[in-house]
């Protein structure tokens, strides 16, 4: 097995909530990463969002000119880290 290292590539989105201002951010920022040809895999961590779904519906939204992010990228893996003592 070949172990190949760069680089990374870090898009930070952090201007609303995931719902409305990030949905679109983060399908523009996934469609120019999957354009660019070279990632196999895109791990999308979402610190502070306390609902997953929102995050997951993103692959299924529309955005103005008809592009979904499902056209460009699929979601293979959800994980959701719930800190058991406290909740």
């Amino acid at each position: 097995a070949h172990l190949h290292q760069r680089e990374e590539h870090m898009v930070e989105l952090s201007n609303g909530c995931i719902c409305c201002t990030l949905r679109e951010d983060l399908l523009v920022e996934v469609a120019n990463i999957a354009a660019d040809g070279s990632f196999d895999y895109l791990l999308i961590e979402s610190t502070g969002v306390s609902e997953p779904m929102p995050v997951a519906e993103t692959f299924t939204f529309e955005d103005s000119t008809g592009v979904r992010l499902g056209d460009v990228a699929e979601m293979d893996t959800m994980v959701t880290v719930v800190d058991g003592s406290r909740f």
